[in-house]
């Protein structure tokens, strides 16, 4: 079973003028989804993470950012290999449930 994983950026949320530079990133709100076979199995993590304000000498105005590059980012602060491992739970959960909802056995 295959898990891919795909990045989404949700939102990113700037700092209007710091330091002579414009639209600093500040936040970035993210989801890292799990798939299998499709979409027969999914499981999603999200949050918002807090960015350090950036060198002037490698600063890339917002408008040039890639998603990558924003990617990189995160990759570089979150534990990656943590995340992939719960989504890895969820989806293995899915596929292999230990528990279940069911109907009463008898009539109300």
């Amino acid at each position: 079973m295959e898990i891919i994983y795909t990045w989404e950026i949700t939102a990113m949320e700037v700092i209007l003028n710091q330091d002579g530079l414009s639209k600093v990133v500040s936040n970035i709100d993210w989801r890292l989804i799990a798939t299998v076979d499709g979409e027969k199995y999914r499981a999603e993590k999200w949050a918002k993470q807090y960015v350090s304000a950036p060198d002037a000498d490698t600063f890339t105005a917002y408008d040039e950012l890639t998603k990558e590059q924003v990617i990189s980012w995160l990759e570089s602060i979150l534990d990656v290999p943590q995340l992939k491992e719960y989504l890895a739970e969820q989806i293995n959960l899915q596929a292999n449930p230990v528990t279940a909802l069911l109907p009463p056995p008898f009539a109300n």
